[in-house]
């Protein structure tokens, strides 16, 4: 086997243990913000629930809070209408929590797409450098043998 044809091998078998090597890595940053993106979006969730829970609880308090003497002594008018208010209070706070929501998982998917293409990105100037070394080891291997 001449010298070419074992560099060539050589080459060969490194440039295919780096691709996968490569892959791994890229398999494994894949999952890792994945898993992560996963994680905090659910945990996210679930404190936004909470504190809608929180919130409902509240306002629920405060509406039993009022005495048999107060709902006497008030006109039937206000309190339809502190009624009306808190309603309205509350449907703006749920809206602003989905709008929230959304937000937030459309940064994540934002952020998702840019770490893929930063990989694909590193795919392409890995290749360029295993063929420009490629190159670089069969011209010194011609040297070598002239």
């Amino acid at each position: 086997m001449s010298t070419k044809d074992m560099a060539r091998e050589l080459m060969a078998k490194q440039r295919q243990h780096e691709a996968n090597l490569h892959e791994n890595m890229l398999n494994r940053a894949e999952h890792e913000v994945e898993t992560f993106q996963t994680g905090e979006i659910e945990e996210k969730a679930r404190k936004l629930t909470a504190e809608k829970r929180q919130h409902e609880e509240h306002m629920q308090g405060n509406m039993l809070s009022l005495t048999e003497q107060d709902v006497e002594t008030h006109q039937t008018g206000e309190i339809e209408e502190k009624a009306r208010e808190l309603i309205v209070e509350s449907r703006l706070q749920e809206e602003n929590l989905q709008e929230n929501m959304l937000s937030r998982a459309e940064n994540e998917e934002e952020n998702h797409t840019e770490i893929e293409e930063k990989a694909r990105e590193l795919t392409t100037e890995d290749r360029q450098y295993e063929e420009n070394l490629e190159e670089n080891m069969l011209t010194r291997a011609s040297e070598n043998v002239h």
